[in-house]
């Protein structure tokens, strides 16, 4: 871990091929980060559409049959 202000000198005494390679693997890093803040983003808006009415989730089942179904299972099971 690095202390403040220390990399950017160590930066400039770095040879020129340390320089690339270092450059190289700081846009790897911001790579690899965009693309799981973009999974994260897609994952927070989809799942910010999964409060559906109670009717889309029971697949258009009404209450009233829910609540028949839910009888009959509870009766069979006793």
């Amino acid at each position: 871990m690095a202390s403040k202000g220390i990399i950017l000198p160590c930066y400039r005494t770095m040879s020129p091929q340390d320089q690339i390679t270092f450059r190289r693997w700081l846009w790897l890093n911001t790579f690899v980060g965009c693309i799981l803040i973009t999974g994260l983003l897609a994952m927070a808006l989809l799942g910010s559409n999964a409060q559906l009415g109670k009717e889309v989730i029971a697949g258009g089942m009404t209450e009233q049959i829910c609540g028949e179904y839910c009888t009959e299972r509870t009766s069979i099971s006793k």
